[in-house]
């Protein structure tokens, strides 16, 4: 069996800001440490920090007054703020740059007079509902192509668009075709919300999957980003597309008969957990493997101010 490994995969800039965030936050004070949600969308990353004495929760009022709050990759609305400040809260913000910059958007055109944001992305994640939560204005979630070609738009109306940063580039342009031919003005991002790496890991697939008999994809089920690359591999056409959490839990029955099988990671995804797959596999089959290129990512967000020490 030959192997082929996608680039870039696994880790993105964003996500390792988060996790040198909560890992200098455990460096420094005892536990617990609160995180939001969950700090990126991998559960057995998530795992690995409750036993490390991180708690994760929606709930403020699980916190203890004057407790720490780690904000997660995905971001917040700024109602979580003022809640945890008004609980005096210690709150670190790990929201993802990229994300940032949608909040940012929302906020600045729904607060225009006559203005109305179309917010594209899964109404459900919570993303999408943190940039909810900026609008100050009309804003109406455009969850997918059928919801972007039943959108009524209203005269007089100035419309404007923000993006959930993980969807798949190809829906996204379906979505904004759709949107452009009811709305000839739109105001779109002067660049895309999509996120860089995001873009990448798809592309990279895409261009994999068409040499492959199979696809393997390592990510939590509840990532996005990762989801995405199933469905771009199986656009690209690959006859056979597998979904797990980590390497170790591959099924080598899954992949008898593959002569060539494709290997990526969502943007939560360690690292390890490719080795897992390779090991999984090498002690089933005789494999060699090829790592592919791909663009170069050289990003890296500084972690943000972490406050008062404990």
């Amino acid at each position: 069996m030959k192997v082929l490994l996608a680039a870039p995969r696994g880790f993105c800039a964003g996500v390792v800001r988060a996790l040198e965030t909560l890992d200098t936050l455990l460096a420094r004070q005892s536990a617990p440490i609160f995180v939001n949600h969950e700090i990126v969308h991998n559960p057995h990353l998530v795992e690995q920090y409750r036993e490390r004495g991180v708690v994760f929760s929606d709930d403020l009022d699980a916190i203890p007054e004057g407790g720490t709050l780690v904000v997660s990759a995905h971001g917040a609305a700024p109602s979580l703020f003022i809640e945890a400040r008004r609980r005096n809260l210690r709150v670190v913000d790990s929201t993802c740059p990229l994300v940032t910059k949608v909040h940012n958007e929302v906020r600045h055109h729904s607060a225009r007079p006559g203005h109305h944001v179309l917010l594209i992305g899964h109404g459900d994640h919570v993303e999408v509902v943190g940039s909810f939560g900026y609008a100050q204005g009309a804003c109406t979630i455009i969850s997918d192509i059928e919801a972007a070609r039943s959108f009524q738009p209203k005269a007089g109306v100035r419309y404007a668009c923000a993006m959930q940063t993980t969807l798949s580039v190809a829906d996204i342009g379906d979505i904004l075709s759709a949107l452009r031919g009811k709305i000839p003005d739109l105001l779109e991002p002067a660049k895309s919300d999509i996120c860089y790496a995001t873009t990448n890991r798809q592309n990279a697939v895409a261009n994999m999957a068409g040499r492959c008999d199979a696809v393997l994809i390592i990510g939590g089920a509840n990532s996005s980003n990762s989801r995405r690359l199933v469905e771009m591999a199986e656009r690209a056409g690959c006859p056979r597309t597998h979904f797990v959490s980590r390497g170790a839990m591959i099924d080598p029955r899954d992949f008898a008969g593959v002569s060539v099988l494709g290997i990526s990671s969502g943007a939560s995804t360690p690292e390890p957990f490719i080795e897992e797959a390779l090991e999984v596999l090498s002690a089933h089959f005789e494999i060699s493997v090829e790592e592919l290129g791909g663009e170069i990512e050289d990003q890296h967000y500084k972690v943000p101010p972490l406050g008062r020490d404990s």
